[in-house]
């Protein structure tokens, strides 16, 4: 049994349930990558399938359809969301660290007398470690109830890019959608927010 914190004047924290659900998100973690390889044959083949139906017209649109993502720095690397899950950008104000929680979640925050957990990218991502006083921005992506915060360096602006920009990453993961421009990460926000929706916390009381 994981210990409880001693509550903190003000505030309270229900560190029962957060503990609760950190367990249901390292294990929702452990089942995507424990995937047999017979099971990735399948989902490939099938994928493969999809895309030979796929009509020439609709691909035309696809590539030339253009998006807006929001793109900010973590470990002197460019990384992006959509710009449109993109709801605030923060300054880091007070973080409140959550004893033995996974290593990718940095803590949480209170914004507007709510509880926002906080994803540390790094960890996350595998980069290298840098001093946590280098994390200055949240950039909060989802809408209520399902919000998470995403700790950066710097947040460098928007830029917009069409389908036919998105190659694949030199390297795969569960987070990273694609390389835009040949050095922007773009990161897949809708599978950040269903890590955060697996350890969503109560609201203060």
């Amino acid at each position: 049994m994981r210990p409880v914190p001693r509550r903190a004047s003000g505030a309270a924290i229900d560190w029962t349930s957060i503990y609760t659900r950190l367990d249901e998100v390292e294990r929702k973690v452990k089942s995507v990558r424990a995937v047999a390889p017979e099971r990735v044959h399948e989902i490939l083949r099938r994928r493969a399938l999809e895309l030979s139906r796929t009509d020439v017209q609709g691909d035309s649109r696809r590539s030339t359809a253009r998006h807006s993502m929001l793109v900010f720095s973590v470990v002197n690397g460019q990384y992006a969301v959509a710009a449109e899950l993109a709801s605030e950008i923060l300054p880091l104000g007070r973080l409140t660290p959550i004893p033995l929680a996974p290593s990718y979640v940095a803590g949480v925050t209170s914004r507007r007398g709510q509880i926002l957990m906080l994803l540390d990218l790094r960890r996350l991502l595998g980069l290298a470690a840098l001093h946590a006083a280098d994390l200055v921005k949240v950039i909060v992506i989802g809408q209520a109830p399902t919000e998470v915060g995403l700790l950066a360096e710097n947040v460098e602006g928007v830029v917009e890019a069409a389908d036919s920009d998105v190659a694949a990453p030199l390297l795969a993961g569960d987070y990273v959608r694609g390389i835009v421009g040949g050095k922007i990460t773009l990161l897949d926000a809708k599978k950040l927010l269903q890590l955060g929706a697996a350890t969503a916390y109560p609201q203060t009381r």
